[in-house]
């Protein structure tokens, strides 16, 4: 998953990453967007920069490259450039 795009894969589970799939905890993933921008207050609960750390396919940069290579990816392009060719344009939030 890559912002609100959702691409099929080869692979059956995260089991196959040793990662914790951050999709299952939507308030973790809400948690850390406000506390990367500076809004601590805002993050309910338990925060733990280390478990999120664990979570996000960035942290593992060969990894990360093999799977955007599995998927016949560029990791280079922009968000906007790859949801507008899978049919989500951006434009619409502006």
């Amino acid at each position: 998953m890559r912002g609100e795009l959702s691409i099929e894969t080869k692979y059956n589970n995260t089991d196959d990453f040793n990662l914790r799939f951050s999709a299952e905890f939507p308030i973790v993933l809400a948690n850390q967007a406000a506390y990367i921008q500076g809004y601590s207050d805002m993050v309910e609960g338990f925060h733990s920069e280390k478990s999120f750390a664990k979570m996000d396919l960035r942290n593992f940069p060969e990894l990360r490259s093999k799977v955007y290579t599995d998927l016949g990816l560029d990791p280079k392009k922009l968000y906007y450039e790859l949801s507008k060719e899978m049919g989500f344009d951006l434009a619409r939030f502006y």
